[in-house]
């Protein structure tokens, strides 16, 4: 992050930088921009750190960023996603979903036009829309299995994990 600010700075532009929503870490409540960062575990700790230091520059008028959050994605060209890679492309293949976590935990995911849309939009907004990170709209919250069931459906290939 201290390499993107500082080329930031040589750059005299502002900074529209893609984020997760790790540094939240595990929620039971609706995910909203204004939630508390966490020292989780290794990772929303690092994503939190990172979070930190985009907000210090803002804030020092050293850097004019915003931050675009999203879960994980889906959609036209990204198969390397949790729902295709390991879940639909399985199914279709007559093989059982690989997930890496529970089936019927709830999860976020973002459609990658979405996430786009949301990137160059906030790059031209007002200042005062700088200086916070923004979450980009989710499809609503669903387990794995339910996801995945759709799709096995729409395929007409049976469902199994």
């Amino acid at each position: 992050m201290q390499a993107i600010l500082r080329a930031r700075l040589s750059a005299s532009a502002r900074l529209v930088f893609a984020e997760n929503l790790y540094m939240l870490g595990p929620q039971t409540a609706p995910l909203i921009e204004e939630m508390a960062l966490t020292d989780y575990s290794h990772k929303p700790r690092l994503r939190a750190h990172i979070t930190r230091l985009w907000q210090q520059a803002h804030a020092t008028g050293r850097v004019e960023v915003v931050a675009v959050r999203a879960s994980d994605f889906y959609g036209p060209g990204v198969p390397s996603c949790v729902l295709s890679e390991c879940g639909v492309a399985h199914l279709i293949a007559g093989q059982a979903a690989s997930v890496r976590y529970s089936p019927d935990f709830p999860h976020d995911f973002t459609y990658v036009p979405d996430f786009a849309h949301a990137l160059v939009t906030l790059a031209d907004v007002p200042d005062n829309a700088y200086g916070q990170a923004w979450n980009v709209p989710n499809a609503p919250t669903r387990s794995l299995r339910e996801l995945l069931s759709l799709a096995a459906k729409m395929a007409s290939v049976p469902i199994c994990f």
